[in-house]
C-alpha cells in the first residue's frame, strides 16, 4: 500500500490485492484507490473516538483472470477508541458495490472491529473480526473472518506487518498469511 499525505486530514491511497492465487487462478489482484479524510482526533479523557472516513475505488488493474470490473466504490468510516494499558478499539462500518460469480453488481455492508495493544512506540499486535461481505445469500452472503497480527514501524514513513487469519464461514477465505509493506509519502 502506498499512502500520500498531501494535508494534514487527507491521504491518498494506493492499494493492490498484490499476488493471488484463487481457486488455481494465479495472477496480480485488483488496485484500488483511495481518499481518506481524517476528521476527528481522540480524546480519551472525554471518551471521543478518532474519526475518518474512507472512500475506496477498486479499479479492474489487474491480471485479465482475476479483473474485477466495473470499478466499484465503497465508503467506510473508522471510529477508535483509546483504552487503559495501552490497549485501543477499532470499528469501521460501510457500504460497498460489488460482484458475484454471476456478474451481478449489488451494494453490501460492511463491518470490521479490532483490538490493538501497542508494545512500544514502534510496535503493536492485533486481533480483528472482519466482514467485508455482509448480503443477501443469493449475492455473495457474508463473508467473515478472524485474524491475529502486528506491524513494526521501521521509520516515520515506512511500516512492515503480518496478519494470518482463518475464515469463520462456507464463504469465507480457509486460511490465510498475509506479509505487508506500508510507505507513507
Amino acid at each position: 500500500m502506498i499512502k500520500y499525505g498531501f494535508a494534514h486530514h487527507w491521504e491518498l491511497r494506493i492499494a493492490s490485492d498484490g499476488d493471488v492465487n484463487l481457486d488455481g487462478l494465479r495472477g496480480v489482484g485488483n488496485t484500488a484507490l483511495g481518499l481518506k479524510y481524517h476528521s476527528q482526533d481522540r480524546n480519551a479523557t472525554a471518551g471521543l473516538p478518532s474519526i475518518s472516513w474512507i472512500f475506496h475505488l477498486q479499479t479492474p488493474l489487474a491480471s485479465p483472470q482475476l479483473r474485477v470490473s466495473p470499478a466499484l466504490p465503497s465508503l467506510r468510516t473508522v471510529l477508535t477508541w483509546d483504552l487503559p494499558h495501552e490497549f485501543a478499539l477499532g470499528l469501521m462500518p460501510g457500504l460497498a458495490k460489488q460482484t458475484n460469480d454471476a456478474g451481478q453488481t449489488f451494494t453490501a455492508g460492511i463491518l470490521g472491529a479490532v483490538l490493538n495493544k501497542q508494545i512500544n512506540h514502534k510496535s503493536r499486535v492485533f486481533i480483528e473480526l472482519s466482514i467485508p461481505t455482509f448480503s443477501k445469500a443469493n449475492q455473495n452472503g457474508v463473508v467473515e473472518s478472524f485474524d491475529v497480527g502486528g506491524a513494526y514501524r521501521l521509520t516515520h514513513d515506512t511500516q512492515w506487518g503480518f496478519r494470518a487469519g482463518l475464515g469463520l464461514n462456507a464463504n469465507s477465505p480457509k486460511n490465510y498469511f498475509l506479509l505487508e509493506l506500508d510507505q507513507r509519502y
